[in-house]
Order: C-alpha cells, then structure tokens, then sequence
C-alpha cells in the first residue's frame, strides 16, 4: 500500500482503505488525487477536497482583497458580488457534482476569478432591463403628476 493510505484498522479488522479501487496494490491518482472516496470506512472523499480547496481560495481572496485601499475595493464591488456569489453556488453544487466534474474544477489554479473572468465576457441584459424600467417608471411619475 502506498503511503497516502492511513496505518490501522477498524476493531472489525477491516483495514483503512480496503475497499478503495486499488491498481497493482497502488491507489490510482487523478491529478494527484486518490481516487478512493468510500465514506463508510473514512476513505478520501472528493467532495471534501474539493470544498475545502474552493474555501481556501475564498479565504485566499478575501485576504487580497482587505489589503486593498478603501477606493479600490468600492471600485471592486461587482467583482466582489459574483465571485462570492460564484462561492456560494459551487458550495451548494459540490454536494450533487459527480466526482469527473469535481475532479475538472480541482484542475483549475483560480477557480473563482476565471469564472468570473468568463461571466464579464457574457451577454448581461441587466443594464437593458434598467433602462426599460427607468423609462417605464419615470412614463409612471409623470401621467401620475399630470393626473393630479
């Protein structure tokens, strides 16, 4: 056994990580991570390498980012609300990922700003739709001020 696998057995003599899937008495690397997730018996567990990475790179950013001049953060604000809202959603999605889409995301280096990278490249209609309801508000103000 390799020497990613913990020493001891379970006081039924079951030892750790017997019923991972095993090459060659190796256990098989996926971009250096084990593929062993047997939760029943305490094996590696994808999802948690995967939330606990995504929460470093939170708290990783986060500190970048309390180190900034108040001006550059004010200035940072949109990026700030989708790359924590980015957070939030693939919190919540880890738990039904499938371990290949886990294991696709552990490969990016900075998850979290290349996904926010890629949203500011998106067609947003956000600004559109504002401008629709400001005309359609101030349309509103005025027949409500004629009418009176």
């Amino acid at each position: 056994m390799t020497d990613i696998m913990a020493q001891g057995s379970f006081s039924d003599g079951t030892a750790l990580f017997d019923t991972c899937a095993m090459e060659t008495e190796k256990v098989k690397h996926h971009a250096g991570i084990p593929s062993c997730r047997n939760q029943q018996y305490g094996g590696f567990i994808m999802k948690e390498h995967f939330l606990d990475r995504l929460y470093g790179e939170y708290q990783a950013y986060r500190a970048s980012l309390l180190s900034c001049p108040n001006v550059e953060i004010f200035n940072r604000c949109y990026e700030i609300d989708a790359v924590v809202s980015f957070y939030e959603i693939l919190m919540e999605k880890a738990a039904v990922m499938s371990d290949r889409e886990l294991e696709v995301l552990l490969k990016r280096k900075n998850l979290l700003m290349e996904l926010y990278d890629l949203w500011l490249k998106q067609e947003d209609s956000t600004y559109s739709e504002m401008k629709i309801h400001i005309d359609s508000e101030i349309g509103k103000m005025t027949r409500e001020i004629s009418g009176r």
